[in-house]
């Protein structure tokens, strides 16, 4: 068996400055408009669900959807009290490793949609964690089974980016999006 490296993390020169994530993320809003009008409500379930430290079952299924349609069937078996404690002990924890794995237990969510929740409670520590964004800063697509090995160094990375480029989380995440979007379309 091969051992799995954790890949050096860099933006694309076309991106390293803010007119560039600027530039894509502006094409990001015009190209998505469905999108942009689904993460204000996204942005207030997070905000929500911080101070209650806990999702409930129409605020997972809302992420759910905007993230990952086709698992909204397994999301919705999902009970409302599993669904509450399970998000509370990610919510509650300081451990990034755990935080994320907690909400892995809900049927329907990935590294990716638990990623998305952690992104929207916690708007400015956690990026999205998914094939498009990984390619644009590696150059390499990897499979959803390799994102619990990244998810830590990626989370460091895009906090740097953010700071250094005095961008927010979701901002940045918008960028490497189109980026990938643009370079190699529905792939």
């Amino acid at each position: 068996m091969r051992k799995f490296t954790v890949p050096d993390f860099k933006l694309p020169n076309e991106i390293t400055s803010n007119e560039g994530i600027k530039k894509l993320v502006n094409r990001y809003n015009s190209e998505n408009k469905k999108d942009v009008d689904v993460e204000a409500d996204l942005i207030t379930i997070g905000s929500e669900a911080k101070q209650s430290q806990c999702l409930n079952k129409k605020q997972l299924l809302d992420i759910v959807r905007w993230k990952a349609s086709r698992q909204l069937g397994n999301a919705k078996k999902n009970d409302e009290d599993w669904i509450k404690e399970v998000s509370h002990n990610s919510f509650t924890c300081n451990n990034q490793d755990r935080r994320i794995e907690y909400l892995t237990l809900l049927s329907g969510v990935d590294y990716a949609t638990a990623s998305t929740i952690l992104h929207f409670v916690y708007k400015d520590e956690y990026p999205i964690i998914d094939f498009r964004a990984l390619r644009t800063v590696t150059g390499n697509r990897y499979e959803t089974y390799q994102y619990p090995k990244l998810w830590v160094p990626y989370c460091k990375f895009c906090g740097e980016m953010t700071k250094g480029y005095g961008v927010d989380m979701r901002t940045l995440d918008k960028a490497l999006w189109q980026f990938d979007n643009e370079k190699y379309g529905r792939k």
